[in-house]
């Protein structure tokens, strides 16, 4: 939830598959910056945060909180959250990160971001390889970045994290496509291959690889 006028918070169900057909959140967060996407890796909850006029200090990156979901045991149900260790990965050269994915067994992070407006608008996909190194506050660097004149707003992202994965999934809702490229691509490149959506905008993806 990134409202300009109550306030960012993000919010936790514990055991979703248990619930009934109706569960409201059980934890919440609140969060001093405008949040985008987020995934989870086993206890450890990765958030894109997006530079934003209310928010003038903020900068385009990533929030990292180790050992989220073991905050659920300190806190009572209905709880607000209070206390969650967390450290700001701010991204170099980052114009307005979105989506977010990682894949544990290569230790390898992913995001998309973007630049421009509309058609004419260019977008990136960033690659963080030895994502766990990265420890405390600390700007960092993309060890590789894959562009192509196909990517405008690319929104969302998802990677085989099988260990013998091959790709990555982008959503990008101006190209009106979901790409494919190869895990270990790099620079300007053609995607492996495209879904044409017939003019649908996907925002978003989710992948199951198995």
């Amino acid at each position: 939830n990134a409202s300009d006028t109550l306030g960012s918070t993000l919010f936790a169900v514990n055991r979703p598959a248990s619930q009934g057909s109706y569960t409201r959140p059980r934890y919440h967060l609140p969060l001093d910056y405008n949040p985008w996407g987020i995934t989870i890796s086993e206890r450890n909850v990765f958030v894109t945060k997006i530079a934003s006029t209310d928010r003038p200090t903020a900068k385009n990156g990533i929030v990292v909180y180790k050992n989220f979901t073991t905050k659920f045991l300190a806190n009572t149900p209905d709880s607000l959250m209070t206390n969650v260790a967390r450290y700001d990965l701010d991204i170099k050269g980052a114009n307005n990160v979105r989506g977010i994915t990682y894949a544990k067994d290569r230790d390898l992070l992913v995001v998309t971001d973007y630049e421009g407006e509309g058609l004419t608008s260019k977008g990136r996909i960033l690659f963080f390889e030895g994502f766990s190194t990265y420890t405390t506050n600390e700007e960092i660097t993309p060890t590789r970045i894959i562009t192509s004149a196909v990517l405008k707003q690319p929104m969302d992202v998802a990677i085989d994290s099988r260990t013998d994965g091959k790709y990555i999934y982008v959503a990008d809702p101006i190209a009106k496509r979901v790409f494919r490229f190869l895990i270990d691509d790099v620079g300007d490149i053609e995607p492996n291959i495209s879904l044409n959506l017939n003019g649908r905008s996907p925002q978003s993806i989710s992948l199951d690889a198995r």
